[in-house]
C-alpha cells in the first residue's frame, strides 16, 4: 500500500510538509447491501483506522471479584474520538486462551462501558483482556485492545491452576539484540548501535559488555542505562566481524554476533532532542557517495500513517544535515524514511515528537485524610496550557491501595497507550514512565526504546508494506441479516418480503420491511437494543403468502481467532497480593452469610391465582378453560393476519374493517378487547404484527367469570394469542418460512454500587471491604471543564489512590493521579 501524496505544498523551509492523505486500498466486496448491483466487488476507497483503550477501575484482582471498564474509540490519525463503529467486543482470556466471557457494548459519542464478573471458582493466573471492532480484523491484530490482568484464586474455592508458567531460572540465558541506527551498520560510517538486553520472564535486564572484532581487537565498552537498553557508537572496517560479550548484574553471560555490516548505504543520526526541531544527519560512505551522487534522494515523514513532511535531497554530500521542524508535527511517534531515485527504502529511524503545551487534568479533594465512611467530594478541572477551561469526557477510579495490588506505578494509561503501546508492537515494559515529569531521563529513554525495540516492529510499517483487503464491515448497531432459499432446493429465492419485528416485554419495539437480493440475501438497518428481546422474521412472496426456508446470520460477529498467548510468569507474594487475598476472602464468606441471614415472617397467605398450565399445550394462563379456541394449523398459513384467521370463527366476535383500520367487538362491547400475548398483556399493533405461522393457539374469554379475572382491563373481553415458541414454551415447532426466536442486544452495563452513609434508611451496619471505593465511567466536564462527583468511603483505614483517564474535545488523551488517606480517626 502507497502513501497517497498530496500535490498542494503546506509549507516549504528545509522540508516540504504536505496535508493528510487518505490510504487507499482494494477492498473486496463487503457483508452489506450493495449500493450497486452492477459493482464489480472491487473498489479503492479512503480506509480509516480505530484505535480503542480501555480504562480499568484496577490492576488486580480476586475471583470473585467484578471488573468495571470504560472504552475510547478513537481515530488512529488524529487520535480524536471516532464516530466510527458502534458494537465493540470485549473479551476475558484464559492463561489456556479460552474466551471465558465476552461482551458486545454499544458506542455512544465514542465511548462505552461495561463489566465483568469473575467465578469464585477462577484459579490464580494471569489473563488477557481484548477489545476489539471488526473493522479492526481488516488490519491482523494491530489495532486490538490487550491488557494482561492478574487474578487471584480464592483459598479452598478457586479452581487449581492449569498449565501455570513456572518461575523462570535465573541461569536460563538471556536475549541481547544489537539494533545499528537506521537499520543497518555501513563500512567506514560512524553509527550508534542500540543494544537491549531482556531476561527469560521478557523483562529488561541490566548488562555490561565489551565489542571485539573477529581477531579478538577491543573495539567498544556497552553498559546498559534503562531496563536493559543502551548505546555505543563505532565504524565497523570492511570485511571485519564483530561480536559482544559481557554479563547482567546477576552474573548471567552472554556472547552474541553483531549485525554484519554492508558495503553501500545511509545512516541516520537524531540530535538536538527537544520539542521545537531535531537535527538529522545522514551520512555514507564514499562508494555509496560515488554511486549515488547525481540522484535525487527523498525523505519523508509520517505520524500514525499520514505524511507530514517530504524533502527532496538533490546534491548529496557524504554527510547531510536537515532540521525537522517538529512544531508542525502532532504529538507521537514520527517515522523518517529515506528511499533512494527508485522510491526503496534505504535506512528508517522512529522518533518521538513531544509537545508542552498539553491539556491537563487537577483532581482536588476537600482534605487529605478521612474516616471510614466518611462522604468525599472530587473536583476535577480540565484546563489547556494557557490555563482555559476545556471539555473532556473522563472515567474515575479510586481504589484502596493495599488491594490494588499495582507495585508497578509506571504501568499503561490512555497517554501511553494511544501514543506509543498502539504504535509499538510487543510488550513495553513500565510505558507510562516515558511520559513521567518526574523522571528527567524520560526524553532519553523513551529515544532509546524507539531506537531498539521500535526498530524491530512498528505497526504502520508493516500496514505500508502490505496489500489490504476489506473482509469486514463496520457495524453501525446490531445486525439482522440472513437467507431465503427455496424449500426442497438451495436456490435463492429473490425479491421476497421480509418483516422483522421485535418484541420487549410484549410490546412492538421495532418493526421493519425489507426484500431479498439477486442471492436471496437480506439485510435490516442496524438495531439499537440492550437485554433480551424476541425476534420473528418472516418471508412471504407478492401475494403475502409465507414462502421458502428462511436462515438467521449471527446477529454479532464471530470472535477473531486467538492466537498462543504469551502471558507473564506467576506473581511473587507482596504485601498487596496478601491483602488483596484477605479482603477478598472476608467479603465472600461476608455475602454467604448475607444469605444464610434470614428473618422469620408470620404465616403469609398467598391470595393471587396461580398459573395453571394446560398439560395437553404446555401454555401458561391465569384463567381457566377459554370459551373459545382456535388451533393453529398448516392449512391456516394462507391468512394474512391473526383477524382474517379467527374472523367467523368465535361466536359472539364481529371483526370489522382491515388493520390499522380495524374495529373489535366482543358480544356488543365498546373498544377493542384486552390482547393477551403468550399470557403478557399486549397492544393491537404486537399482534397484528404476528405472522400466522408463528402462532400456536388463540383463545377468546367473553364469559363474566373469566373476565372477572382481569377487572375493568377485561371489561370488553380478552384475545389471547399464543406462539409456537411463546415465553413460557419449550423448543420452536420447524416453521421454514418464520423464525421466532429471543436475541440478546448490547450488554448493559450494571452500575456501580456506592453506599450513601448519610441516608438514614439505608442499613450500615453490614462490613464495608470494597477494593474499589468508587466508579464512575462518565464524568464529562462543563463549559468551564470543572466536573464534581462524590463518594463515601469503605471501612478500612488505607492509603486511597485516584486515578482519572479520558479524553478531550481537542482529541487529547489525558490523565492524572491522586491520593488521599483514610485513617481510623482514634
Amino acid at each position: 500500500m502507497r502513501l497517497n501524496q498530496l500535490n498542494k505544498i503546506k509549507r516549504t523551509i528545509l522540508l516540504t510538509v504536505f496535508l493528510l492523505p487518505a490510504f487507499l486500498v482494494q477492498a473486496q466486496q463487503l457483508n452489506t447491501p450493495p449500493s450497486d448491483t452492477s459493482n464489480s466487488g472491487i473498489s479503492s476507497e479512503p480506509v480509516s483506522f480505530e484505535k480503542v483503550y480501555l480504562h480499568f477501575d484496577r490492576e488486580f484482582y480476586a475471583s470473585g471479584d467484578d471488573i468495571w471498564f470504560k472504552a475510547y474509540m478513537v481515530n488512529a490519525l488524529d487520535n480524536k474520538l471516532a464516530n466510527s463503529s458502534k458494537c465493540l467486543y470485549i473479551e476475558l482470556i484464559s492463561p489456556e486462551s479460552k474466551i471465558l466471557k465476552r461482551e458486545a457494548i454499544q458506542l455512544e459519542n465514542s465511548t462505552g462501558n461495561g463489566d465483568f464478573h469473575l467465578k469464585d471458582s477462577l484459579p490464580t493466573g494471569n489473563y488477557m483482556i481484548r477489545a476489539y471492532t471488526t473493522w479492526m480484523q481488516n488490519f491482523g491484530e494491530y489495532f486490538f485492545f490487550k491488557k494482561e490482568i492478574h487474578i487471584e484464586g480464592l483459598p479452598g474455592l478457586a479452581e487449581p491452576p492449569q498449565n501455570s508458567k513456572t518461575p523462570a531460572d535465573s541461569n536460563q540465558q538471556i536475549d541481547v539484540q544489537f539494533f545499528p541506527e537506521g537499520g543497518s551498520l555501513i563500512e567506514k560510517v560512524h553509527s550508534t548501535v542500540g543494544f537491549k538486553a531482556v531476561d527469560p520472564t521478557g523483562k529488561g535486564c541490566n548488562i555490561t559488555g565489551t565489542v571485539f572484532s573477529d581477531s579478538g581487537d577491543t573495539i567498544e565498552t556497552f553498559v546498559s542505562t534503562h531496563l536493559g537498553m543502551g548505546s555505543f557508537n563505532f565504524a565497523p572496517k570492511p570485511g571485519v566481524k564483530y561480536y559482544a560479550s559481557g554479563s547482567t548484574d546477576k552474573g548471567i553471560k552472554f556472547r552474541v554476533a553483531l549485525p554484519a555490516a554492508l558495503k553501500n548505504g545511509y545512516v541516520f543520526k537524531i540530535t538536538d532532542n527537544d520539542s521545537v526541531s531535531k537535527r538529522l544527519c545522514i551520512k555514507t560512505n564514499l562508494e555509496t557517495f560515488q554511486r549515488d551522487s547525481l540522484k535525487e534522494m527523498k525523505l519523508i515523514g509520517s505520524v500514525r500513517g499520514s505524511v507530514f513532511i517530504t524533502a527532496k535531497i538533490n546534491n548529496l554530500k557524504m554527510i547531510n544535515l536537515l532540521r525537522i521542524p517538529t512544531e508542525i508535527i502532532p504529538e507521537g511517534i514520527l517515522r523518517l524514511t529515506l528511499f533512494d531515485d527508485k522510491d526503496i527504502p534505504q535506512c528508517e529511524r522512529l522518533i518521538f515528537v513531544h509537545h508542552k503545551d498539553r491539556p491537563a487534568i487537577r483532581i482536588t479533594t476537600e482534605k487529605k485524610s478521612y474516616v471510614p465512611r466518611e462522604k468525599t467530594e472530587l473536583k476535577i478541572s480540565v484546563k489547556d496550557s494557557t490555563d482555559h477551561p476545556i471539555q473532556a469526557n473522563l472515567s474515575l477510579a479510586v481504589v484502596d491501595r493495599k488491594q490494588a495490588g499495582t507495585p508497578d506505578q509506571h504501568l499503561s494509561d490512555i497517554y501511553s497507550y494511544f501514543l506509543l503501546e498502539s504504535e509499538i508492537k510487543g510488550h513495553i515494559e513500565q510505558p507510562a514512565t516515558y511520559f513521567d515529569p518526574k523522571n528527567e531521563d524520560r526524553f532519553q529513554d523513551l529515544d532509546l526504546l524507539l531506537l531498539t525495540q521500535g526498530w524491530r516492529d512498528f505497526a504502520w510499517k508493516h500496514l505500508a508494506d502490505t496489500t489490504l483487503t476489506i473482509n469486514h464491515y463496520k457495524e453501525n448497531g446490531i445486525s439482522v441479516t440472513g437467507r431465503l432459499r427455496r424449500l426442497l432446493t438451495n436456490k435463492p429465492i429473490v425479491n421476497a418480503n421480509i418483516s422483522l419485528v421485535m418484541f420487549d416485554n410484549a410490546k412492538i419495539s421495532t418493526m421493519q420491511l425489507t426484500s431479498t437480493d439477486s442471492l436471496g440475501r437480506y439485510y435490516f438497518n442496524p438495531l439499537s437494543f440492550s437485554g433480551e428481546e424476541r425476534l420473528i422474521v418472516s418471508a412471504t412472496n407478492q401475494k403475502n403468502r409465507s414462502i421458502g426456508w428462511i436462515s438467521l446470520d449471527s446477529i454479532f460477529g464471530n470472535p477473531a481467532p486467538i492466537p498462543p498467548l504469551n502471558l507473564s510468569g506467576p506473581i511473587v507474594d507482596s504485601p498487596e497480593i496478601s491483602n488483596l487475598k484477605e479482603e477478598a476472602m472476608q467479603r465472600f464468606n461476608i455475602n454467604q452469610y448475607s444469605l444464610k441471614d434470614n428473618i422469620q415472617l408470620a404465616e403469609v397467605v398467598v391470595t393471587a391465582k396461580k398459573n395453571e398450565k394446560d398439560k395437553d399445550d404446555g401454555h401458561s394462563r391465569i384463567y381457566g378453560s377459554p370459551d373459545s379456541s382456535i388451533q393453529v394449523t398448516d392449512k391456516d398459513a394462507s391468512y394474512s393476519d391473526i383477524f382474517r384467521l379467527i374472523e367467523g370463527r368465535v361466536a359472539g366476535l364481529f371483526i370489522s374493517g382491515v388493520y390499522p383500520n380495524i374495529k373489535i367487538s366482543i358480544r356488543g362491547a365498546q373498544g377493542n378487547p384486552l390482547f393477551l400475548l403468550d399470557g403478557v398483556p399486549t397492544d393491537i399493533d404486537a399482534i397484528a404484527s404476528l405472522p400466522v405461522t408463528t402462532i400456536d393457539k388463540v383463545e377468546v374469554l367473553k364469559s363474566p367469570g373469566n373476565l372477572a379475572l382481569f377487572g375493568m382491563q377485561g371489561g370488553s373481553g380478552v384475545i389471547s394469542v399464543f406462539t409456537k415458541n411463546g415465553y413460557t414454551t419449550g423448543p420452536a415447532l420447524p416453521v421454514y418460512h418464520s423464525i421466532n426466536t429471543k436475541v440478546n442486544g448490547f450488554y448493559q452495563a450494571r452500575t456501580f454500587y456506592s453506599p450513601k452513609y448519610d441516608d438514614p434508611t439505608q442499613k450500615a451496619n453490614k462490613p464495608d471491604l470494597r477494593a474499589t471505593i468508587f466508579w464512575q465511567p462518565n464524568v464529562i466536564t462543563d463549559k468551564d471543564g470543572n466536573a464534581v462527583v462524590s463518594f463515601f468511603n469503605a471501612d478500612k483505614a488505607t492509603d486511597v489512590d485516584i486515578r482519572v483517564e479520558g479524553v478531550t474535545v481537542t482529541g487529547d488523551p489525558i490523565k492524572a493521579d491522586s491520593n488521599y488517606q483514610v485513617t481510623s480517626g482514634n
